[in-house]
């Protein structure tokens, strides 16, 4: 028996046994209660929705997450606060000073301390998140709202099975993935620290084959992607199985601003960039581009860089499609080891992206 706002008092109970929750008495607007028992539903109800409230009451079947939405329904209409925990979804009462687990299990009697490696930049539900089974699957928990101090987060959870996740996304787009699963028993406190699955740089490589476009040098000859990309690299030109030499080709909006911070980090880091500058091929739209002043200074510094022309039309969409990159953004940066077969590609800019790049084609 509970007293309520405005002098009225009602009886109620809740059976808590079960996955489920039993609401055995529903008050009514007017008049005395009346008893109702509700069938569970759990295998007909979504993952992402849920029946309302009113149509549990009306239907008398309601799944595991709907019981949930009742009980909040039922409690803030008898005047108490309650709420799903906006981390696992418990549904919660206030009691006067904070909001407790109604369910033994829901309980926060746990301690978890998640340190921040040193290696990873953190965003929960980004590149990493805890979710916690129940046997039959994993509920991600929400914590994208706590804040670390001191590069580590403290968390309140339920005694259980948990799993971390994180992620490391490589500039190719694959994504590495590394797990850690661990218990945590009633009142016990555990440390984890947070960690990158390490990578090497082959395994971004991409490989695919790229169209055979035709391009134009200053002399206005034409000449076709694969001859510039089919070359024998070394002492190896001699070998009849000789190693193909390795090329950047960079399709480059040099009026652009992505154009111009790719060039000049070029510049930056002209002292690696003079080694393989006879393998860089620069294609414009036309020689109007080499107006450029931008454009001017870099070939000033690194005049053995190749120059070519194109319409960057179907060829250019169809190499940055083949190698996975986005067709509509400029440059577009392609290396490649043999006629026309690219093995990494990157598309508009990011920074550190020349770098990216020479550390790649060093490989």
């Amino acid at each position: 028996m509970r007293s309520l706002p405005g002098g009225g008092r009602r009886s109620w109970a809740i059976l808590t046994r079960g996955r489920g929750m039993l609401l055995k008495r529903i008050p009514r607007a007017s008049g005395p209660g009346s008893k109702r028992t509700f069938q569970s539903a759990m295998t007909k109800e979504r993952l992402t929705a849920y029946t309302t409230p009113g149509a549990a009451l009306e239907l008398g079947i309601a799944g595991e997450k709907s019981h949930k939405v009742l009980f909040v329904a039922i409690a803030r209409t008898l005047g108490i606060p309650a709420r799903l925990n906006p981390a696992d979804g418990a549904i919660e009462y206030w009691d006067g000073m904070r909001f407790v687990a109604v369910l033994e299990e829901s309980r926060k009697e746990s301690h978890l301390t998640v340190f921040a490696g040193e290696k990873g930049d953190w965003n929960y539900f980004q590149n990493w998140t805890i979710a916690v089974t129940d046997g039959r699957g994993y509920l991600p928990l929400d914590f994208s709202d706590r804040k670390r101090e001191a590069g580590k987060l403290e968390l309140d959870i339920m005694p259980g099975d948990y799993r971390i996740l994180t992620g490391n996304r490589l500039p190719n787009g694959n994504i590495l993935g590394k797990r850690y699963d661990f218990h945590i028993e009633k009142d016990e406190t555990k440390r984890v620290e947070l960690e990158l699955r390490e990578y090497c740089l082959e395994e971004m490589f991409n490989r695919h084959s790229i169209p055979d476009s035709k391009l134009t040098d200053r002399a206005g000859n034409q000449v076709l992607v694969s001859k510039l990309t089919g070359k024998i690299s070394g002492d190896a030109a001699k070998c009849e199985n000789g190693m193909a030499e390795r090329g950047i080709l960079f399709w480059l909006e040099e009026d652009r601003e992505p154009t111009v911070h790719i060039l000049n980090e070029i510049m930056e880091l002209k002292e690696k960039y003079e080694k393989i500058q006879k393998q860089i091929i620069f294609i414009l739209r036309s020689e109007e581009s080499l107006k450029n002043a931008t454009l001017v200074k870099c070939l000033e510094l690194l005049p053995e860089i190749q120059v070519y022309f194109h319409d960057f039309g179907k060829d250019k969409e169809m190499t940055a499609r083949r190698m996975y990159v986005d067709s509509e953004k400029l440059p577009l940066m392609v290396i490649t080891e043999g006629p026309c077969q690219g093995i990494f590609a990157a598309a508009g800019y990011s920074v550190g992206m020349a770098d990216m790049l020479m550390r790649i084609f060093e490989a």
